[in-house]
């Protein structure tokens, strides 16, 4: 597994109560997902926004030429899916007691310094 992927103990325990979880999505910056939305662009001149993400956006917007209804579907670009992995690997990967939530920012060598910390005895 890469090493930008954090897996924490709190990511194994949903994995492991729900059997229904069988692959989990990583974008670039390392965050996971439960699910992925595939996305193709009807514009020619955008075709690398082709892909998986985690969240497309969708809206309806009434034209102004016709008056039909549309429904217009935009990715949210940090969110493509660069990354899957197994429900078996994400079991069987060695767990940081940090949980990810608000430690995007952070290098998994920051990560384990500060899961040195927290394990300390007083």
């Amino acid at each position: 597994m890469d090493n930008y992927l954090i897996v924490s103990k709190d990511l194994q325990e949903t994995v492991a109560t729900h059997p229904n979880i069988k692959e989990i999505y990583y974008d670039a910056s390392g965050n996971h997902y439960f699910m992925k939305y595939p996305y193709v662009s009807d514009d020619k001149t955008k075709k690398e926004l082709n892909g998986d993400y985690a969240v497309i956006l969708e809206q309806h917007v009434q034209s102004r030429k016709d008056g039909k209804i549309y429904l217009l579907r935009s990715p949210v670009r940090n969110t493509k899916i660069v990354k899957t992995i197994s429900r078996e690997d994400i079991l069987k990967a060695k767990a940081t007691t940090l949980s990810l939530s608000g430690t995007s920012g952070l290098t998994p060598e920051e990560i384990e310094a500060v899961n040195k910390i927290r394990n300390r005895k007083n």
